[in-house]
């Protein structure tokens, strides 16, 4: 099968009274009015290319919330084309966008006007039916509570030296050149769901898949002795408390793990989630590859949050594949 050309978009929205209002753009090569979105460039992730779309086209920096569909179609060329769209709202905390690269507005040729309108007007401007649908699946999160969920990133540490050919403590096994490059690209999904907190095992090949982002958002890296393997093993109860504690939480946080511990950690997540989000969760061993994340977007409570919503990305080594 051809590969389709991948695309990621977003509806930017905001309050304003009891109005909802919503981001749009009008392209003046086409003559229509559209949700900000565009093409991957190079190695991105989804989430990157929605990120940098966005600012391209409407100046706005903003963070991602849950994804609301997904638009297949073909181009006038033949190819498949598919559009990811988030939910998004606008980001103003200046220290979570320094993981973020500097990003130039595209040219008035590609995008000549950007307005915010409340959502009857943006039902009539949107010039298809498509945009429609998809205004509409964000209307219905937004109703049904979507400002109020959080995201939880669970991230596999980036490959480290093998076993065989290091000579010291376990846990100061470090990261080779190619997870040091994908650990960078965990920063960037990082800064583009605007995580606020971070935790991590504090064996080393954790803690510095998560330290370019602490470093360029200025966030303190918690290490936590429970998420160890040596903890999980000896500990058990330790640990499932701390994965229910970083749960419960409700700010947006990414916790960095070991591969032997994911079953649990998915075991654990699986209380908190419907069958059908269940299904979504990974089913088999590795269950993450290295530096691979998964999104998990909840509904935070003290004692039994609700999972909405899961996506699994892993950030592209300089010469791989971009994520899922």
């Amino acid at each position: 099968m051809r590969i389709p050309v991948r695309a990621a978009g977003a509806i930017v929205w905001r309050r304003r009274g009891r109005k909802i209002e919503v981001l749009l753009v009008h392209r003046p090569t086409w003559n229509d009015w559209s949700i900000p979105k565009g093409k991957v460039k190079g190695a991105e992730t989804l989430p990157e290319c929605c990120v940098r779309e966005i600012k391209e086209e409407t100046g706005v920096d903003i963070v991602l919330g849950i994804p609301i569909d997904v638009q297949r179609y073909r181009l006038p060329g033949g190819k498949r084309k598919e559009v990811r769209y988030w939910l998004a709202q606008e980001l103003s905390e200046s220290h979570l966008l320094r993981a973020r690269p500097a990003i130039k507005r595209a040219p008035r040729s590609e995008v000549d006007k950007v307005i915010w309108c409340d959502v009857r007007t943006a039902r009539k401007k949107l010039s298809t039916a498509a945009d429609r649908t998809t205004l509409e699946k964000a209307v219905a999160a937004i109703n049904a509570g979507a400002a109020e969920y959080v995201v939880k990133i669970w991230v596999r540490h980036a490959r480290a030296r093998k076993c065989a050919s290091w000579a010291g403590e376990e846990s100061d096994r470090p990261l080779t050149r190619s997870g040091q490059r994908r650990a960078a690209g965990v920063s960037a999904i990082l800064s583009a769901y605007g995580v606020r907190d971070l935790v991590t095992s504090p064996w080393k090949r954790c803690a510095h898949t998560l330290r370019s982002y602490a470093r360029s958002s200025r966030i303190v890296l918690r290490k936590c002795p429970a998420l160890t393997e040596t903890a999980y093993l000896h500990h058990p109860d330790a640990f499932t408390n701390e994965i229910k504690t970083i749960m419960c939480t409700r700010d947006s946080l990414a916790a960095c793990v070991h591969r032997p511990t994911l079953p649990a950690i998915l075991d654990i997540l699986g209380r908190y989630a419907k069958p059908a989000i269940r299904r979504r969760f990974p089913a088999d061993d590795p269950w993450l590859k290295t530096a691979e994340v998964l999104v998990v977007h909840t509904l935070p409570s003290q004692s039994q949050p609700r999972i909405v919503a899961v996506e699994r990305f892993r950030p592209a080594d300089s010469c791989g594949q971009t994520g899922k």
